[in-house]
């Protein structure tokens, strides 16, 4: 996690904020090329964590979703606007006969037989070219907030037409990327087991070294 240089953050604003903004300004003080990979929903759709996205969207007057979690506004923001990007990959990615929620399930043996996937491409100097004149190349906070509150409704859309038909909407994926992804149960858990034996190996060998390397210095 560390090599793949991930951003831990504590959901507290109040504590992430600045922590953020100088993990961004490494990236670009680093002026090599940044792939930034985020997750606006923040965590995964358990139970649990639907019943507090339908929570707060009862408390705010906003939609409550069933097949995605209300979207985190504040990050997103502040990587929208420190970063300079120009393009944002939007995927949209569909379990049409099962998804795995937990551990205890993949290793369980459990892999959904199938994935779509739907890559939507946004240009952000077009979508937000007016925006940037008008704000020395800023985003306003309340257009970024309404412009994914519009990219999660149709998420919504788009996964319960899964949920029903088991595939994307014509219409939704028309001009898109769409990649429909197929495995069998049995190669499935070949591949987890393996994965599994791999992880363990590699914590292993970790462990020795710092331990050999702890001897040694002593």
């Amino acid at each position: 996690a560390q090599l793949a240089q991930q951003i831990f953050l504590r959901r507290r604003w109040q504590e992430d904020e600045m922590y953020l903004y100088s993990r961004l300004g490494y990236f670009r003080s680093t002026r090599a090329p940044v792939q930034l990979l985020i997750f606006p929903e923040g965590s995964d759709l358990s139970d649990e964590n639907k019943e507090l996205s339908h929570a707060f969207a009862a408390k705010h007057n906003l939609p409550r979703y069933e097949h995605v979690l209300l979207p985190r506004h504040k990050g997103f923001q502040v990587c929208v606007n420190e970063m300079p990007a120009r393009y944002i990959y939007d995927l949209t990615i569909a379990y049409p006969e099962g998804v795995v929620q937990s551990e205890k399930l993949l290793f369980s043996g459990f892999r959904p037989a199938r994935v779509i996937v739907h890559v939507r491409r946004i240009d952000l100097d077009r979508e937000f070219a007016d925006e940037r004149a008008k704000n020395n190349g800023l985003v306003p906070v309340p257009v970024l907030e309404q412009w994914l509150n519009d990219a999660w409704a149709r998420k919504e859309d788009m996964l319960r037409y899964v949920d029903e038909h088991g595939e994307f909407r014509r219409e939704d994926v028309a001009g898109d990327e769409y990649k429909d992804q197929g495995s069998s149960a049995q190669s499935g858990f070949a591949l987890q087991v393996l994965t599994f034996v791999l992880c363990v190996a590699a914590c292993s060998y970790v462990t020795w070294l710092w331990w050999s390397g702890r001897v040694w210095w002593l």
